[in-house]
């Protein structure tokens, strides 16, 4: 059953994100699910996973560095994989509390990001679709089939992982 509501829920994310509310509800109907829509302050084709779940939606310094140039430099594939080299740490499950990161992988590396909320569930934006709250593996199956948790970084943090991340692709700032 689990697989079967991955796989559908691979073709929602294909889908634009208007269309997304609904079509969570219909695949209700057929695959039993908890996952809930969140309506934050900012619209959904603002920001990526990464951008949300290292709380950089509304840094002016990383708007400016993401859309400088042709746009290579963003909070993406790359820089989580940076972050997990240089700023995170890697936890067991059994010790994850909320806001620590809940990262998944498939057998070619990174795929999504998110942050863990209360009672095991995650918090995280799919594509350019919605943020939604879902269980641990309520999520497409093309985000992987592992899962590794890492202790969550407070703003601050981030914004220096990121910083760190931009100047290692050549960007410089006045520190």
């Amino acid at each position: 059953m689990r697989k079967r509501l991955r796989e559908a829920l691979d073709e929602m994310t294909a889908q634009p994100a208007e269309a997304h509310e609904e079509i969570l509800r219909r695949l209700a109907e057929d695959h039993s699910h908890t996952i809930n829509a969140l309506h934050g302050a900012y619209p959904v084709g603002d920001y990526t996973c990464a951008v949300y779940a290292f709380g950089l939606v509304d840094n002016a310094t990383y708007r400016g560095v993401a859309g400088w140039g042709l746009g290579r430099t963003f909070a993406g594939k790359d820089f989580v994989e940076f972050s997990i080299d240089h700023h995170l740490t890697e936890i067991p499950a059994g010790t994850a509390q909320p806001e620590d990161f809940v990262i998944y992988f498939d057998e070619s590396g990174f795929k999504h990001i998110g942050l863990l909320g209360d009672e095991g569930r995650v918090v995280s934006k799919w594509g350019t679709g919605l943020l939604l709250e879902h269980g641990l593996w309520e999520v497409p199956s093309a985000y992987g089939d592992h899962i590794r948790y890492f202790d969550g970084l407070d703003r601050g943090q981030a914004f220096e992982a990121f910083i760190c991340y931009a100047e290692s692709n050549g960007f410089q700032f006045d520190r």
